[in-house]
């Protein structure tokens, strides 16, 4: 877990590359998803993997290369599921990242860090610098939104290839822009993303194998012939 730098996720954002039409377009499809906090709150460690994935579409990022920085941001071991996943309600200030079982509970973390005079603080999916990008999200309860969280932090990233034309140099400043800590955060990116690859493929598997199994409960022919 990192706590972003001022030379890090303070890069400028230039809102206007996200016309209303493209975060209308992200928005609409997953608002309902999101609707219920009951339901985000039985599979917190989908919720950051959903709107991600809509988020990497939206901006026309490399699939699942957010999702991977996403768990090297706010990745959590899962004993049950001996995996690492993102999670949405992840606090980080003075270098120390705290996991919360709900948006409420880190809501509460972020509060308190502020009174005792912390200013510095990473939240969400993605980890946003709440000191650098202080005009970010219109409230906490916004910031801890894994949909907004996520968009903010796409946005962000396109913005940062679009001024290196480099996807290894936008994930590098997205972390930092120290070179002392490039190469780290990077190998921890590369191995997850590669992970993230292989997660999507199985998925599929796994989705496949479902279907054909319901076709051949259902006597359906699995080979058609003309």
């Amino acid at each position: 877990m990192s706590a972003m730098g001022p030379t890090g996720k303070n890069f400028p954002a230039a809102r206007a590359l996200a016309s209303a039409f493209l975060l209308l377009a992200l928005l609409l499809p997953w608002r309902g998803a999101f609707a219920a906090p009951a339901a985000a709150a039985r599979r917190p460690i989908e919720t950051c993997g959903m709107v991600i994935a809509a988020a990497e579409q939206a901006f026309g990022i490399p699939r699942q290369l957010l999702a991977a920085i996403a768990r090297a941001e706010s990745g959590r071991w899962i004993a049950e599921r001996q995996a690492n996943f993102a999670w949405p309600w992840t606090v980080t200030a003075g270098g120390e990242g705290r996991y919360f079982e709900s948006k409420q509970a880190a809501i509460a973390e972020v509060k308190r860090l502020r009174r005792d005079g912390v200013t510095n603080i990473d939240v969400g999916c993605l980890q946003i610098n709440l000191l650098y990008h202080p005009r970010a999200f219109r409230s906490l309860e916004s910031a801890f939104d894994p949909m907004e969280n996520a968009i903010y932090a796409a946005r962000l990233l396109k913005e940062l290839y679009l001024s290196t034309l480099d996807w290894t140099d936008a994930v590098a400043l997205y972390h930092s822009a120290n070179p002392s800590t490039r190469y780290r955060y990077l190998d921890k990116v590369s191995r997850y993303w590669y992970d993230e690859h292989r997660r999507a493929i199985l998925a599929l598997i796994r989705a496949r194998r479902r279907q054909l199994l319901s076709m051949q409960e259902s006597g359906e022919n699995l080979i058609q012939v003309p």
